[in-house]
């Protein structure tokens, strides 16, 4: 029987080998879609370990990382690291949160699109090699998102973030599987379902882009973020008003799950 062996470590303790993580943003707190966020790294280690993840004492540390910090509106990380086949170490501290201004959302971001894929869209865990290459074609082309995509030009989603795609009432994503299913891909998937527009997950072309009415991605500090331009192509997603429903809704999904109604 494996039996669970987890160990604190503090923010500048190194970890070895594959390291998971999470990033979670707390408003007003309260960590915002706490829940999901451990599922989702329990379901990681999985790929890892037999190790069982101690959510009760995970979130102890988690609103002591809360208190300790005074943190009110700010994003914080969770590791887990040198894990082993029955241990593992795990850290959580704050990190340096940056949330863009109201104007950037009235406005939307330029993205780029790059021949690029993550090793596994299934685990979230470090990469830095990825994190340079993405860095510098951000600076290169002065974007804000680079959007992956493979040989055949289908698009995955962003570097950090999830993509969506509108055309009439229909709103569009990757298949699962295809794409870190980000947390907040799935609770705007939740608003999607509980409004009147339809869902589709498949998979979306360079040669689709031109089609398309709106786009927009997902993230845990961004939240529905317009985008006003793939590489050359222009959209008006700032003033699409599937998109901006939508954004409307997620904030109301995201105040009822901190208990702000």
């Amino acid at each position: 029987m494996i039996e669970e062996n987890i160990l604190l470590v503090d923010e500048n303790a190194l970890l070895e080998g594959s390291v998971i993580y999470e990033v979670i943003r707390v408003i007003d707190r309260k960590p915002l879609f706490l829940e999901e966020h451990l599922e989702r790294m329990v379901s990681s280690l999985k790929h890892y370990s037999q190790v069982k993840l101690d959510a009760d004492l995970i979130k102890e540390k988690i609103f002591d990382t809360i208190k300790t910090n005074a943190m009110v509106n700010q994003n914080f990380r969770i590791e887990l690291g040198s894990i082993k086949v029955n241990s593992l170490c795990y850290k959580i501290f704050p990190v340096k949160s940056y949330y863009l201004e109201r104007e950037t959302y009235y406005e939307g971001v330029k993205t780029i699109t790059a021949l690029k894929k993550r090793k596994n869209p299934l685990i979230k865990s470090k990469d830095l090699s990825f994190k340079k290459y993405i860095n510098d074609l951000l600076e290169k082309f002065e974007a804000y998102e680079v959007i992956l995509k493979d040989s055949a030009g289908k698009l995955h989603e962003g570097s950090r973030s999830n993509l969506f795609f509108v055309k009439d009432k229909t709103v569009i994503t990757s298949k699962k599987g295809e794409a870190l299913e980000g947390i907040t891909l799935k609770n705007v998937i939740k608003v999607i379902e509980d409004s009147p527009y339809t869902l589709e997950r498949r998979d979306v072309f360079m040669s689709d882009l031109e089609s398309l009415e709106g786009v927009f991605i997902t993230g845990t500090s961004i939240d529905i973020l317009p985008v006003k331009k793939i590489d050359e192509i222009n959209y008006e997603s700032v003033k699409n008003s599937v998109i901006l429903d939508l954004m409307n809704k997620f904030k109301q999904l995201k105040l009822k799950s901190i208990g702000g109604m």
